[in-house]
């Protein structure tokens, strides 16, 4: 097969995508990847005894607060690149 006959046969059936397809993907692997983090965080680490306490502690929520922040930024700079055209900026 030609390198011009495949590029005809992918394109033939070419149609509208649905203009939120991108963020119901990205939105089903977040949610799945997080739910399987945190099934294995428990099943291999356990829950600890005392969490309620730490809990009021301001550094609980700092360590929280990082990984928080970078994942958003990640995810964010993730749906820009996903999209061809769109240039990463700054980031």
């Amino acid at each position: 097969m030609k390198t011009d006959d495949l590029i005809a046969l992918l394109a033939a059936r070419e149609g509208p995508v649905d203009r939120h397809a991108l963020g119901r993907r990205m939105l089903l692997a977040l949610v799945a990847g997080g739910l399987v983090a945190v099934l294995l965080t428990v099943a291999i680490f356990g829950v600890r005894g005392d969490l309620a306490q730490v809990a009021h502690t301001p550094l609980f929520w700092a360590k929280l607060a990082l990984p928080g922040s970078l994942a958003l930024l990640a995810l964010w700079l993730t749906q820009r690149l996903a999209r061809p055209g769109v240039k990463g900026g700054l980031l």
